[in-house]
Formats: structure tokens, C-alpha cells, sequence
């Protein structure tokens, strides 16, 4: 498991930039099959988003807490 930084951070960039937050929630134990798919794809996007930072991704990160899952992914543009 990752290891949790409490507290505030930031980052400077120069320009704007977009962050893009998805998530899903298992509210029962019959959606855990689309609950683990959502979390195979989020993982595979950001994967192959990283290998090709031409398409204006900069970073981002699937998490899981508990029952919840969100993925946070920052991009260069809203174009991007």
C-alpha cells in the first residue's frame, strides 16, 4: 500500500492546467464484478496514458478506500 501524507501540498505550473476526478462507489455485493472491471480499466488507462505524455496527461492515480474507488488525473489542457 501507498504511503498517506496528511496535510496540504502544492505544486506550481506555469499556464493552466485541468484535473479530472472519476469515481465509483459498491453499494451492494452484487455490483463487486463492475466494481473490480472499473478498477482493471482506470488502472489500464492510466497506464497507457503515461506511456504516451504526448496526449497532454500529466499524472494521475486510481485509489481505493474501503468500498470507493477514485481516480484523480491531472492534463496540460481542457482540449487534452
Amino acid at each position: 500500500m501507498a504511503t498517506m501524507y496528511s496535510g496540504r501540498y502544492t505544486a506550481e505550473i506555469e499556464g493552466d492546467f485541468v484535473v479530472f476526478l472519476i469515481g465509483m462507489r459498491l453499494n451492494r455485493l452484487r455490483g463487486l464484478p463492475r466494481f473490480l472491471w472499473g478498477l482493471r480499466v482506470l488502472r489500464r488507462v492510466l497506464r497507457d496514458l503515461n506511456a504516451h505524455p504526448e496526449r497532454g496527461f500529466l499524472a494521475g492515480r486510481v485509489s481505493r478506500a474501503g468500498w470507493t474507488l477514485v481516480a484523480v488525473q491531472y492534463w496540460e489542457s481542457f482540449d487534452a
